[in-house]
C-alpha cells in the first residue's frame, strides 16, 4: 500500500512500491527526521504533505468527509481546516475524519510526532523502535529497508507463523519480525525523544446508540438512513474528482446493496467487477443485476487459477499479513483495468457480519467458542488472553477476522485505487454494533431492511441459498435437498465423493486438476522450506500443513514461506 515513512535513522532509502509509475514521490528533512512519501496519484487533494513554522502535516488515503469538514471550519483549503481542527480538538483531531486514511502530525514546539491509522485500521502503519531510533511506514518494506540499511538485525516472531497457519491473518499487532509491529484500528503513536507510545482514540461500543423502546420499523429506518449517508459519502468522493463509478458485484447481498442504493441515489452509470469460476452463480447473478441497471460489467474467470501463482507479488503488497489467495483473482482483474479513471473501488466488505452476525445460532451468543480460524490444527498454540480483552466473542471477531482478515485485501487494492465499503463506515458500523445480535442472526434484520426499502433488489437470486431472499420455507428446503441430495446419496451408497468443481473458488479442484499449478506450488514449498531462520520443528509444521492439508491450508503454508523470504531474504 503506497504511503509515507518517517524515521530518525541517519541513513535513509527511497521508498519502493510495486508500481512506481503510479505514484508521486517527495521528501523533507526536519529536525533530524527523514520524512518521505510515495503516494498513489489518485485523490490528491485528500493527501497533504506540508509544513509550516509550527507543524508538519501528512494525510494519506481518502477522507470522505473532507468537504464537510472544510465547510464546518469555514475554510477553502484542507490544510487550513486541519490546522483549525488541531486547535479545536487537539492531537486526536483525526477522529473526526471518515474513510480509509492514515496520517501524521508533528508539533515542532514539542518535538513530538502523532502518527495515526483510521478507525478500522485498513490503512495500516508499521513501526520499529529500539534505543531511541524509530521508523514508521505505511508499508512494511519501507520500515524493513530503513532498518536494514542501518544495520539492524531482525528475529522471527513465531506467533505470526501460528497466526497464519490458524487464522490466515494476524490476530493482534504481529508481523513476521518480532521488532516490527502493526498499529491497530483506532490507535495512534506518540513519538517523543525516540520513545514510542501506543494510544487508543476510538473503539466500537455496544452502547453507542440507545435503542431501548425503538420499534422494528424505526430501527429499519435508522439503518437505512445511516447506510444511505455512507453510500453518499463514498460516491460523492468520486464525483468530487470526476472519476468513474466502479463497484464490485457478486451473487451475495453485500456488494449488491452497495451498488443498488448507489444506483437508486443516481450514481450512474457504474462499471461492475466480478471474479469467480466461470458460469458460477456469482457471475450469472451479477450479470442479471448489471443488465437491470444497464451497467457495464467486467468478469474475470478464475478457471485458469493462475492467481494462485502470485505468492511473492501478493506478499510484497500485504506483507504476508493475510492469506495470499484471499483476494482470489481480484488483483489480476485490477491489473486489467485503467485504474487512472477509476474512483473508489466500492465493495460490500463485512456486510454479512455487520448487519448480519458472526453468530450463526442464538445459542452461541455469550459463548466464546467461535475462533475465526481457517484451520484449528494448532489452535492450542494461540493464547486466549487477547481474545478475552474484548467485551464478547463477536466484537473480538470483528476486530480480528473482520478488520485484520477481510479488509487486509485493501492493502492490495490500494496499489491501484482507494477502497470503500458503506458497511464499514464508522457511523453505520457503530449503529450495527449497538443492535443486539439476536436481531441480526440469520440476516434477519438485513433481509427485512431489503424487503421493506429495496424490494427490487430482492427479486434476484441470493447465491448463499440459491433462492430469492423472500423465498418461503418450502422453497428453501427444496433447494437444500437439491444441493445436498447427491452428496448424501453417494455417501449412503459408499461411492467415493468427487472433488467438486462447483463454487466461486474451488481450490481443491484446481490443485487436483491443473498440473502447472500443483507443480508450481509443490516446487515453491521445496525451494523455500529450508530457510535458515526456521528451526526443524517449524519446518516440520509448515511441511505437514502443506502435505496433509486442504488446498487452503497449502496456501497458508506458502504464505508463511513467502513472508519469510520477504522479511528475511537476502
Amino acid at each position: 500500500m503506497p504511503g509515507f515513512c518517517i524515521s530518525n535513522f541517519e541513513q535513509t532509502c527511497s521508498l519502493k512500491n510495486v508500481y512506481q509509475e503510479k505514484c508521486i514521490s517527495e521528501s523533507m528533512y526536519i529536525n533530524g527526521y527523514n520524512v518521505a512519501r510515495n503516494t498513489l496519484k489518485k485523490f490528491e487533494e485528500d493527501k497533504i504533505f506540508y509544513q509550516n513554522d509550527e507543524y508538519v502535516i501528512i494525510t494519506e488515503g481518502v477522507i470522505l468527509n473532507r468537504k464537510n469538514l472544510m465547510d464546518q471550519c469555514g475554510e477553502r483549503a484542507f490544510i487550513n481546516t486541519i490546522i483549525k481542527m488541531v486547535a479545536e480538538y487537539g492531537v486526536e483531531f483525526f477522529e473526526k475524519f471518515r474513510g480509509s486514511f492514515c496520517g501524521a502530525l508533528y508539533d515542532k514546539r514539542k518535538d513530538t510526532w502523532y502518527v495515526y491509522t483510521n478507525h478500522i485500521g485498513d490503512k495500516p502503519l508499521f513501526y520499529y523502535c529500539d534505543n531511541g531510533k524509530f521508523a514508521v511506514g505505511a508499508q512494511v518494506n519501507y520500515v524493513l529497508d530503513t532498518i536494514r540499511l542501518n544495520g539492524k538485525v531482525l528475529s522471527l516472531d513465531e506467533k505470526a507463523v501460528y497466526d497464519m497457519l490458524t487464522f490466515a491473518f494476524m490476530e493482534k499487532d504481529s508481523t513476521y519480525a518480532r521488532e516490527i509491529k502493526r498499529l491497530q484500528a483506532g490507535h495512534y503513536l506518540e513519538i517523543k525523544s525516540g520513545k514510542v507510545s501506543v494510544k487508543k482514540y476510538f473503539e466500537f461500543d455496544r452502547k453507542a446508540f440507545d435503542l431501548n423502546g425503538i420499534s422494528e420499523s424505526e430501527l429499519i429506518d435508522l439503518v437505512d438512513e445511516k447506510f444511505r449517508n455512507a453510500v453518499g459519502l463514498e460516491f460523492d468522493k468520486d464525483c468530487e474528482y470526476g472519476y468513474e463509478f466502479y463497484s464490485d458485484l457478486s451473487g451475495g447481498l453485500d456488494s449488491r446493496m452497495t451498488m443498488w442504493i448507489g444506483a437508486e441515489m443516481g450514481y450512474l452509470p457504474m462499471t461492475h467487477l466480478t471474479y469467480c469460476q466461470a458460469n458460477y452463480k456469482d457471475e450469472l447473478i451479477a450479470k442479471e443485476i448489471a443488465d437491470y441497471w444497464d451497467n457495464e460489467i467486467v468478469v474475470k474467470s478464475l478457471n485458469d487459477a493462475r492467481f494462485l501463482l502470485d505468492i511473492d507479488k501478493i506478499v510484497h503488497m500485504n506483507a504476508g499479513l493475510s492469506l495470499y489467495s484471499g483476494i482470489t483473482g481480484g488483483m489480476r482483474l485490477l491489473e486489467m483495468l485503467d485504474s487512472q479513471k477509476m474512483g473508489l473501488e466500492h465493495t460490500g466488505q463485512l456486510g454479512d457480519v455487520v448487519l448480519g452476525s458472526f453468530y450463526k445460532k442464538r445459542e452461541q451468543i455469550g459463548e466464546w467458542n467461535l475462533t475465526g480460524m481457517y484451520s484449528e490444527r494448532i489452535k492450542d498454540k494461540i493464547d486466549t488472553a487477547y481474545k478475552k480483552s474484548f467485551c464478547d466473542n463477536e466484537m473480538y471477531l470483528l476486530y480480528t477476522r473482520g478488520f485484520q482478515g477481510a479488509t487486509c485485501t485493501h492493502l492490495i487494492r490500494q496499489n491501484y485505487t482507494e477502497v470503500g465499503s458503506p458497511f464499514i463506515d464508522v457511523d453505520f458500523l457503530q449503529l450495527c454494533c449497538s443492535i443486539p445480535p439476536e436481531f441480526r442472526i440469520g440476516h434477519n434484520l438485513y433481509i427485512k431492511w431489503i424487503l421493506n426499502k429495496y424490494p427490487g433488489a430482492a427479486k434476484f437470486e441470493w447465491e448463499k441459498t440459491g433462492c430469492r431472499i423472500n423465498a418461503n420455507k418450502m422453497e428453501l428446503f427444496m433447494e437444500k435437498v437439491k444441493r445436498g441430495g447427491m452428496y448424501k446419496l453417494r455417501n449412503m451408497l459408499r461411492i467415493p465423493q468427487k472433488i467438486s468443481s462447483n463454487g466461486m473458488n474451488p481450490m481443491d479442484f484446481w490443485y487436483a486438476t491443473k498440473t502447472y499449478l500443483k507443480s508450481y506450488m509443490d516446487d515453491y514449498l521445496i525451494k523455500n522450506l529450508e530457510h535458515e531462520i526456521l528451526d526443524s520443528e517449524m519446518k516440520k509444521l509448515i511441511s505437514d500443513y502443506y502435505t496433509k492439508g486442504s488446498t487452503i491450508e497449502k496456501t497458508q503454508a506458502l504464505t508463511v514461506l513467502g513472508a519469510i523470504n520477504f522479511y528475511f531474504g537476502k
